[in-house]
């Protein structure tokens, strides 16, 4: 090799040197980044979170009068009885329970309040002209709330 060759490869070298040593630098950086966020974390008391008493049995009601597991009411399945008994615990947690739409939709799968206030419009209209096929789940819930 000659003097220009050798001079172009040490340039080479010391550009991919530099490119080397900004990505770990920026690895470092993010790293100890998330090691003081985990730190703040861990010095945080942890608080357990509370459970919805009044949810909960709206949810109990609602299964035990349609006869859908509480689980699926609250997974994400579409089925249509599903989805329905899920409407109806929209529709009496925010008017029984008074709750928010945001709370309804956490306790439900962590769903968004939108969702929530969706379903509990289609229960409305339902109700409204009567063409509910839970119409009688709907009395029946409203008696036990």
């Amino acid at each position: 090799m000659n003097e220009t060759e050798l001079h172009a490869q040490n340039i080479t070298l010391k550009a991919q040197h530099t490119r080397m040593q900004r990505k770990y630098e920026q690895q470092i950086e993010s790293l100890q980044r998330e090691i003081e966020r985990l730190k703040f974390r861990k010095n945080r008391p942890f608080t357990p979170p509370t459970r919805d008493i009044e949810l909960e049995r709206v949810l109990e009601v609602v299964s035990q009068v349609t006869g859908i597991d509480p689980v699926d009411i609250v997974s994400h399945c579409r089925k249509q009885e599903f989805v329905i008994a899920r409407q109806l615990v929209y529709y009496f947690g925010r008017y029984a329970v008074g709750a928010k739409f945001a709370r309804i939709g956490l306790f439900l799968g962590g769903r968004d309040h939108s969702t929530a206030m969706n379903g509990l419009k289609q229960v409305e209209d339902g109700i409204a002209i009567k063409r509910m096929p839970e119409w009688n789940y709907f009395n029946e819930i409203k008696d036990v709330l």
